[in-house]
């Protein structure tokens, strides 16, 4: 199971803005980078990623009123959590109904056509 934690660049910034680069190569700027590098880099590596990302099974977007240092880690663990929920509900869902499903004929053809 992989779950995407979708946050805007800028919040991503926020987060970053003061850590030591070099435990962050793809993030490491030249010294005498403007205001709003760490941002563009940001946005440019999210785009590069977009199609791997949409391919997770859970997206959690931080971008409903989600600010830097407003919520906690712990609520945003707790709907990683209520999503991951909903997908073993859907699983178990489809397996009940695969339980009642009987291979003839029919659902062949349903099948093939």
């Amino acid at each position: 199971l992989v779950v995407w934690l979708d946050a805007p660049t800028s919040l991503l910034a926020e987060r970053l803005e003061g850590d030591e680069q070099k435990d962050r190569p793809l993030l490491d700027l030249a010294s005498d980078a403007g205001e709003g590098a760490l941002e563009e880099k940001l946005a440019t590596i999210s785009q590069e990623r977009r199609s791997m990302y949409q391919r997770a099974d859970i997206r959690v977007s931080l971008d409903d009123g989600f600010e830097a240092g407003k919520v906690s880690p712990v609520k945003v663990a707790l709907r990683v959590l209520k999503e991951i929920e909903k997908k073993i509900d859907e699983k178990d869902a489809r397996d009940e109904e695969m339980k009642n499903y009987t291979i003839n004929r029919e659902n062949i053809n349903k099948l093939v056509d």
